[in-house]
């Protein structure tokens, strides 16, 4: 596993490293002290997590620009995680937080860990927060609109009909002009979303509820 660290403070900085190059299954870790600086680094194309910290300038922005990628999947720490800025975090893209108030080594290995093996992490009294923020969000915006949260993008749906079709993953990439990297996280989107355990499984559920 490969870790990428952002925050401005650099003795905090330096103990997240020194958590995390102890751990046997972490080759490498890469450091920069804000968002400028780590888009600047092409080290930051090569990490599987991403610890940001979530409140310098320009966290969200930078989540954004990694999403449509699928890596490195993104733990955020922040000093709070008001409601606000947790939904523009999942919004944008990131895949676990953490408050810095109860940032231990165990608990910081614990979440790099969840978030690269594809979970979320969330603080416990988060999770009514973000619960109640969906189920608002599709009583007053998907449903009145024939929508569900598991309906596919029109991006997910293209990717998904070249797939049926039984192209590979580097010609649907060709062919919609994205990356193979791309490609395959627009898969793993769509697989989370139906709830499906593999691409031909996606594929066959939502051809039978007539998703594409």
């Amino acid at each position: 596993m490969r870790v990428y660290i952002i925050d401005p403070h650099p003795i905090y900085r330096r103990g997240l490293v020194a958590c995390l190059v102890a751990l046997d299954e972490v080759d490498e870790v890469w450091e920069a002290d804000g968002p400028r600086a780590a888009e600047l680094d092409e080290n930051l194309e090569l990490a599987d997590v991403l610890v940001l910290d979530g409140d310098a300038d320009g966290s969200c922005e930078l989540v954004r620009k990694l999403r449509p990628h699928g890596r490195p999947r993104v733990l955020i720490c922040a000093e709070s995680l008001e409601e606000p800025r947790l939904l523009d975090s999942v919004q944008a893209g990131a895949s676990g937080y953490l408050t810095k108030d109860t940032l231990t080594p165990e608990t910081l290995t614990a979440g790099v860990r969840a978030v690269h093996s594809g979970a979320g992490v969330l603080p416990p009294d988060m999770l009514g927060t973000l619960l109640r923020t969906l189920a608002e969000v599709s009583r007053d915006v998907l449903e009145p609109r024939g929508l569900s949260l598991t309906s596919l993008t029109t991006r997910e749906r293209n990717v998904l009909r070249l797939v049926a079709d039984g192209l590979p993953t580097r010609e649907v990439a060709q062919q919609l002009s994205y990356s193979e990297r791309t490609i395959k996280a627009v898969m793993h989107d769509v697989t989370t979303k139906l709830h499906a355990k593999s691409r031909s499984q996606a594929v066959a559920l939502a051809v039978r509820e007539g998703l594409i």
